[in-house]
């Protein structure tokens, strides 16, 4: 049988040691006192080396002189060449809270029939005593439950808020594309927006201007996950939206020294800015929702980007197999529903359209049912955003760097239905300029 102990330590050694202590796993939910002192070197050792190996917790053990309690230089490699893909961490996790959830009970059993018995007809407080001792061991993953007045607080606040707006003030946290908040009302807290488009269309783009706009720009604290580009390169295409000047033209030493001073005064911004970009390529839903939990925790984030939907992976689940991608699909986007739902942060997601919009050439517009493997992912989005090219208008741009994009505002259920947001996307600098839009009313 294979050890949550081990495999949780396992899984700190090749680098997952931060959404463990996310988590808050602490060197008391291990039982083996060897696993206690291997867990407990593994978090000393990470407070001064920037990354783990087996080789330097076996050094690290011995410079203690506890190597020996820890059991032996044989069962420490053991235990880290057991180590899974990134993606099982939270599983094993999962399993080693389990076993001390148990074990507290076992250790409590007795001291409730003791309880029990000398309650003398008292049941509520026997009732009361026996509450307060399973809140104390219930799971951190479980969510507790809220009163309605609450509830019904929040909405009178919300409503309030409305009365005493003035005409055009948006509710939610604009997105700083004017045409495009005037039809969403802004993103409401709990909110999950889907940006769907095809390759190379510009809905990274279009994400990162939300996050100048909102971020950088708006002083709000973000995050940002990415599974396809690296940090740098996020960064370098910001600077570039920010100050309207091609990268291409430092590479090919064409830059003029203003243009290489706005990217410098952007580039400044950007780092005294409160955004987090979070780039990895292998994430699972419930890593990206510990980390979205830590940060909601320790910088009150207040709007999440997820470039993009597809690359994340399945959550692990020991042996168990999802059968269909469909079906890891759905679970990811109700993961992403769940995370806005419980952070009261909006979520911002992208996704790819299938190739049936290619083959119409531009001239038909996405639909919800283009979202590739779409499962339950235009039920579980709030606002649903399609980008395509304007190919029956495009001849009449001059420019080859600038195509036109529609915004197509497929789902939106805090405001109107837009069939087209007409928008200039410029690739040289990978930004959105607004041209003009006809509103029409629709129905969610």
């Amino acid at each position: 049988m294979i050890c949550p102990e081990q495999m949780v330590i396992a899984q700190a050694i090749d680098g997952n040691l931060e959404l463990i202590e996310a988590r808050g796993v602490t060197t008391e939910w291990f039982s083996n006192p060897e696993h206690q002192k291997l867990y407990e070197a593994v978090l000393q050792l990470s407070r001064s080396q920037p990354t783990l190996s087996c080789n330097t917790l076996i050094f690290e053990l011995q410079r203690l002189g506890i190597i020996g309690e820890a059991g032996g230089v044989g069962k420490v490699i053991q235990i880290a060449d057991s180590a899974l893909p990134a993606s099982a961490t939270v599983y094993w996790v999962d399993a080693l809270e389990e076993q001390k959830l148990s074990r507290e009970c076992l250790a409590h059993s007795e001291e409730l029939k003791t309880i029990s018995q000398q309650a003398d007809g008292r049941l509520s407080d026997f009732v009361l005593q026996v509450q307060n001792f399973w809140n104390g061991i219930s799971p951190t993953r479980l969510t507790q439950e809220v009163d309605i007045k609450y509830g019904v607080q929040e909405a009178i606040e919300k409503l309030e808020a409305m009365v005493k707006s003035k005409p055009g003030e948006l509710q939610g946290i604009p997105t700083g594309l004017e045409i495009l908040d005037e039809t969403l009302l802004g993103l409401d807290k709990s909110d999950l927006m889907v940006i769907g488009a095809r390759p190379s269309v510009g809905k990274t783009s279009l994400a990162l201007q939300m996050a100048i706009n909102m971020v950088v720009e708006g002083g709000r604290p973000g995050t940002f996950f990415s599974l396809e580009m690296p940090m740098d390169q996020l960064i370098l295409r910001m600077a570039s939206t920010m100050s309207k000047v091609n990268l291409r033209t430092i590479q090919d030493k064409t830059a003029s020294q203003k243009d290489l001073a706005l990217i410098g005064e952007c580039l400044s911004k950007i780092a005294t800015s409160k955004l987090t970009i979070i780039d990895r390529s292998r994430m699972c839903v419930n890593q990206i929702m510990h980390i979205a939990r830590r940060h909601k925790s320790q910088r009150q984030t207040e709007v999440i980007f997820v470039d993009y939907l597809q690359l994340i992976s399945a959550n692990q689940r020991g042996n168990v197999k999802v059968e269909s991608r469909t079906q890891v699909v759905g679970e990811i986007s109700r993961g992403l529903k769940e995370m806005a739902l419980e952070l009261k942060t909006p979520v911002v997601t992208l996704a790819q359209l299938n190739r049936e919009t290619e083959k119409a050439n531009g001239e038909v517009k996405p639909s919800l049912a283009n979202l590739r493997e779409s499962g339950s992912i235009e039920q579980d989005a709030d606002q649903v955003l399609l980008l395509y090219r304007n190919n029956s208008e495009q001849k009449e741009i001059l420019d080859p760097e600038t195509i036109r994009v529609n915004i197509r505002v497929a789902k939106n259920r805090n405001g109107r239905v837009n069939d087209d947001l007409e928008f200039l996307f410029k690739q040289d600098t990978t930004r959105f300029e607004q041209v003009y839009y006809n509103l029409k009313d629709g129905v969610d």
